[in-house]
């Protein structure tokens, strides 16, 4: 990847977290970066083709993270607690938003194949979280009515509300609203301690 290409994304994604996919065009890339349209036509003939780049470079991200915190949690507990501080960065670092949240937000609006790449990345998390949750239930580290695939849909979304919500009460909020929706998890020793 040139480093222009690596520009471009650089600053795609910034916008996209703050902005939202239809929140910016390629005048906005072109003036922050102090380039001609042109040049990002070069790299990326249509903004759906710059979407899907930083679909796959978040994708990628994403299961790094789950890597993670796979391999370094000792249980469930402290892994929630390792996604939670990963999610807080984002808000740390320019108030952004999770882009899965953002392209789901859109996605009515979205070329098909970015909304097609948005709902993989959905399933990709929501398939994390229902092994975390399962794996965790298991070895009583947390607790849950139902199926995990249906409190993994609701983590998610919690998750997602608690960006949403943090963009207009502050950062903090954040945590708040996640260390909440953990608290209602955990098995009452571990609240205990």
């Amino acid at each position: 990847m040139t480093d222009r290409k690596t520009e471009l994304l650089t600053v795609a994604e910034e916008l996209l977290q703050t902005r939202g996919y239809s929140g910016f065009s390629y005048a906005d890339l072109a003036s922050a970066l102090g380039i001609s349209k042109a040049a990002i036509h070069h790299h990326f003939p249509k903004k759906e083709d710059l979407g899907l780049a930083l679909y796959e470079g978040y994708l990628a991200q994403v299961k790094e993270v789950h890597c993670t915190i796979d391999e370094q949690a000792g249980d469930a507990l402290e892994a929630f607690a390792m996604l939670v501080e990963a999610g807080r960065q984002l808000l740390v670092d320019g108030c952004k938003t999770c882009p899965s949240g953002i392209l789901e937000a859109e996605l009515a609006a979205l070329p098909p194949s970015l909304a097609d790449s948005a709902r993989r990345l959905d399933e990709t998390m929501h398939e994390w979280m229902s092994g975390l949750l399962t794996r965790g239930r298991a070895r009583g580290e947390v607790r849950f009515e139902g199926a995990a695939e249906d409190q993994a849909w609701l983590v998610l979304a919690t998750f997602q509300g608690a960006f949403q919500k943090a963009r207009s009460a502050g950062p903090e909020t954040y945590r708040v609203i996640c260390r909440q929706l953990i608290r209602s998890m955990a098995p009452s020793d571990a609240l205990a301690g």
